[in-house]
């Protein structure tokens, strides 16, 4: 394991040979020199740098041959593991802000719908003219009928009217009733305001009671003449319908008249 002088030979005890650990001579390919070449070692003082296990550099002389040697301070440079590229996180596309459904182009100007048979048949407020000075109707339900029938007060024809509004627009309702069909004096009326329950762009195909994707948020009836005020807190279709309370004779002529305060400039039209 150990000779003190000579030339290298191969065995356990010899000069310089191929042993673990020799005093003088050229490195063997041992684990560890004193001097000579650097044994295969993991950090060499002086010599190209080496790869090995666990053995100690050599003082002198270059590097011995080993399996993950780290390099000396003075000689060619040991090999090195080459650093991956760390992999980003990528980050997610962030959702858009902005209104959960646009005003629509067919809410801005007035419709010509019929009114009676139901939401489905419901005359548009233009959202243009509502801001500008008011929606007004003059108008009657004396050939109208009973379409919109639920648990307030609305046995008497009715009409139906809605208009889109976005999250924080405000409306001004005046519902005014006047004669009966037969001239007679004032009925009694209702007026209901049906809100989507959640935000949609979607149009009322049926009627808007009972239930279903749209709610009644507003039912005073036996007036002949109110003012309610509206906010909505979910974009879409808002219906609006005005009524008479019973089935006798509540109907006839009326005023109605919808003020829009829009949320945002320019109303989205």
């Amino acid at each position: 394991n150990t000779g003190n002088a000579g030339s290298a030979g191969a065995g356990n005890t010899g000069n310089a040979g191929a042993g673990n650990t020799g005093n003088a001579g050229s490195a063997g390919a041992g684990n560890t020199g004193n001097a000579g070449s650097a044994g295969a070692g993991n950090t060499g003082n002086a010599g190209s740098a080496g790869a090995g296990n666990a053995g100690a550099g050599g003082d002198a002389g270059s590097a011995g041959a080993g399996n993950a040697g780290a390099g000396g301070d003075a000689g060619s440079a040991g090999a090195g593991n080459a650093g991956s590229a760390g992999a980003g996180n990528a980050g997610s596309a962030g959702s858009g802000g902005g209104e959960a459904c646009p005003v629509p182009t067919a809410a801005c100007t007035d419709g010509s719908q019929s009114r009676t048979g139901g939401c489905k048949n419901a005359r548009v407020i233009g959202r243009a003219a509502a801001a500008a000075g008011g929606y007004v109707k003059n108008d009657s339900t004396c050939s109208a009928s009973n379409s919109e029938d639920e648990s307030c007060w609305d046995a008497g024809a009715d009409h139906s009217y809605r208009i889109f509004l976005s999250v924080g627009d405000t409306i001004q309702i005046v519902y005014d009733t006047g004669s009966r069909c037969d001239g007679s004096s004032t009925y009694d009326g209702s007026l209901k305001v049906y809100g989507p329950t959640a935000a949609t762009c979607a149009e009322n195909t049926g009627k808007c009671s009972p239930g279903g994707a749209w709610s009644r948020t507003i039912c005073e009836d036996f007036i002949d003449n109110s003012a309610k005020i509206y906010t909505a807190k979910v974009p879409g279709w808002h219906y609006l319908i005005v009524d008479g309370s019973t089935a006798f004779d509540d109907e006839g002529d009326y005023k109605f008249k919808v003020n829009l305060s829009c949320a945002t400039p320019g109303c989205g039209c």
